[in-house]
């Protein structure tokens, strides 16, 4: 059952696997909002690790273009990842509307994954997707302007986010982000993966240190309630184009690139469902309901036995979500895969980029 699990570099599937985690116990502290109530070194475990919901997401999204830059269009790929988005979020929407009393706007976008606006990532990384081969076209321009173009953008995106403190997070903010980092992917293993020479251990303690330098002045602006040092600290850690997050996020993904594991297959089979956990435990329909009535976080997050709470519901979260992928890529998968639908779908689109 794991030999297929055998050739893929471990080093990027723990990542992924850490990534998840990251963004896991985010949502955890966030959505439940621990830190109003855990006091003392309860407080201290939740914000260092409850801090790296968005450093996930860009280590999720770093993955995602180091190898989507190298990649042939493939619609299978596209639909089999759309398949997984919205047999997850149709399915867990119509369960939902049997259990508890969903808002109509979280049935909607339940119900139309990837129009209406129901798990941001998911959806943003699939258009992404959607445009990769124009996206690669531009990588083979002239070498000097696709540097000044680059630079450029990233003046504009990051110096106005981290220096004016301002923040945006619709689809657009999002879109233009996920493009910009595509191509910045790109040029870094065209031009410079031979030429950066850091030594990863200290690479991986400057973002770190960075990382906890964050998380301790969030911890004395909350304990001062410091109102305006807490806003500028919750920007940079979670706003994934600021300067910090970045300093934080790409020495932890440059570490991993230069770590040498093997190919583990049950570390690579753990983390096959990574995306799927997303999706099922951030189904908009779904986790309020999962936080309250299936974890009862009010009582958790009151109890003496906070740390160790935390960490349960957040493995048994990743643990239960990959539970299900597996039953879904072992019966589900095949019937979508041979179906009339999907044989349809891959012809149509494969024309549809072959005439363009």
């Amino acid at each position: 059952m794991l030999e297929k699990y055998k050739t893929r570099d471990s080093n990027w599937e723990l990542l992924r696997i850490i990534a998840m985690l990251a963004i896991v116990s985010g949502h955890f502290v966030t959505q439940t909002k621990a830190l109003d109530y855990v006091k003392g070194i309860d407080s201290i475990f939740a914000i260092i690790f409850g801090s790296g919901l968005r450093i996930g997401v860009a280590l999720f999204l770093f993955l995602g273009t180091w190898f989507m830059v190298d990649m042939s269009f493939s619609s299978k790929r596209i639909l089999k990842l759309y398949f997984e988005y919205a047999i997850y979020s149709i399915g867990i929407t119509l369960i939902m509307i049997n259990v508890a009393d969903i808002p109509i706007k979280e049935i909607i976008n339940g119900l139309f994954p990837g129009i209406k606006g129901g798990l941001w990532f998911a959806e943003t990384y699939l258009y992404l997707l959607l445009i990769a081969p124009f996206l690669k076209k531009l990588l083979n321009i002239d070498r000097k302007i696709l540097k000044i173009l680059l630079l450029l953008w990233s003046f504009m995106l990051f110096v106005k986010t981290t220096l004016v403190f301002e923040s945006k997070d619709n689809f657009m903010d999002g879109y233009m982000f996920f493009i910009y980092t595509f191509l910045v992917m790109g040029y870094y293993k065209k031009y410079l993966i031979n030429k950066i020479k850091i030594k990863p251990w200290k690479f991986l303690f400057l973002g770190l240190l960075i990382y906890f330098i964050l998380i301790s002045l969030m911890g004395y602006s909350l304990y001062n309630k410091n109102e305006t040092l807490l806003k500028f600290v919750k920007l940079y850690l979670f706003d994934y184009k600021t300067v910090p997050n970045i300093l934080i996020s790409f020495p932890i993904f440059y570490f991993f690139q230069n770590l040498n594991i093997g190919k583990i297959k049950y570390i690579n089979f753990i983390a096959s469902s990574a995306f799927a956990v997303y999706i099922i435990h951030q189904t908009t329909a779904f986790y309020p309901y999962m936080w309250s009535e299936i974890f009862k976080s009010d009582i958790g997050i009151n109890s003496e036995h906070f740390i160790i709470y935390m960490c349960t519901v957040v493995i048994l979260i990743y643990i239960c979500a990959s539970v299900i992928d597996y039953f879904r890529i072992r019966f589900l998968e095949p019937m979508y895969l041979n179906s009339r639908l999907f044989k349809f779908l891959e012809n149509k689109l494969n024309k549809i980029y072959n005439n363009l």
